[in-house]
């Protein structure tokens, strides 16, 4: 289902084109305040395969990955972290028992802009979230 949802949504920004040769950079952007998000990037015909992974969150409890378009710097204060995107989708995901936790996306080759990153830890009890490094990923032609 995520998969689903976040593809409709890359292939309405992208509109229906024809395969095209693509590049994905991936450039670390704010400095989280814990955990660590990573990004790795795959061509496979006509889509990019894209793997974001949570490293260093909290041990089976839950984090979430936010998708953006706009960057912002927006602090949390209650936990001392910060926001560096304006959030398009939000996905909560279960952490394994290292804390960490992957999103798989994929996108038509056809896309091209830039797309931004973030992913947070957080457990119940005691209430506590740290925010990851932000990514931008560019697709370029």
């Amino acid at each position: 289902m995520r998969n689903l949802v976040l593809s409709a949504i890359f292939c309405s920004l992208a509109g229906v084109l024809p395969a095209q040769s693509v590049e994905v950079r991936i450039k670390e952007g704010g400095q989280g305040c814990g955990p660590a998000l990573r990004a790795t990037a795959s061509i496979a015909g006509a889509q990019v395969n894209l793997s974001l992974q949570l490293q260093g969150g909290f041990a089976n409890q839950f984090g979430f990955f936010v998708i953006g378009l706009q960057k912002t710097q927006l602090d949390i204060p209650v936990y001392g972290c910060r926001m560096y995107l304006v959030p398009l989708v939000a996905i909560t995901v279960p952490t394994n028992a290292a804390g960490a936790a992957t999103l798989p996306l994929s996108a038509s080759t056809a896309f091209a802009g830039t797309i931004l990153a973030q992913a947070a830890s957080f457990r119940l009890t005691p209430n506590e979230l740290f925010a990851t490094n932000s990514l931008e990923i560019e697709f370029k032609h």
